[in-house]
């Protein structure tokens, strides 16, 4: 996913690259994120504590056939929550709520672009790059115990599509 805009890469008059001619401007600097970490600063957010509370609270006062579908509902959002808090899973309804906020974080870090890091398919070793993971997950307002968590989250390899369902079902 790409997030922010790429303003002021290429020069307003220049010939448009071709393949095998690109090259990035010099000093251009890629923002990068681990989706888990926001996935996991979102869901144990009070915003994301709110939703729960929402869903339970119109679960109790359900009939039975509305119950059936937030039950439903509630499994197919645990399956989520694990394939983007474990996995690599994209994050597009949490980056939302987030995206008016990223292009000032974006700047204040010096970056051009924000990218997912498992959306990054390659990048010249020569390019700079800057983790705003844990940045990020600040606009979530993590308390002490998720702080602490998140760090934790980028020094593992997120959990393979196929174990991550071998657990969900």
């Amino acid at each position: 996913l790409l997030l922010a805009a790429l303003a002021g890469c290429a020069a307003p008059h220049s010939a448009p690259a071709t393949v095998g001619s690109a090259q990035a401007p010099a000093g251009v600097v890629l923002g990068t994120f681990d989706s888990r970490v926001l996935a996991i600063a979102y869901y144990r957010s009070e915003a994301f504590s709110r939703v729960q509370q929402a869903a339970m609270a119109n679960y109790s006062s359900a009939d039975d056939a509305e119950r059936k579908r937030i039950e439903h509902e509630m499994e197919a959002l645990q399956q989520l929550t694990h394939q983007q808090g474990f996995g690599t899973a994209p994050i597009p309804e949490i980056l939302a709520m987030i995206e008016d906020e990223i292009p000032s974080m974006a700047r204040a870090a010096g970056v051009q672009a924000v990218v997912c890091r498992w959306d990054l398919v390659w990048s010249d070793p020569e390019m700079q790059t800057v983790d705003l993971s844990l940045a990020l997950a600040e606009l979530f307002k993590p308390d002490d115990v998720t702080r602490k968590m998140l760090p934790e989250i980028l020094k593992h390899e997120p959990v393979s599509r196929n174990e991550l369902e071998r657990h969900d079902h």
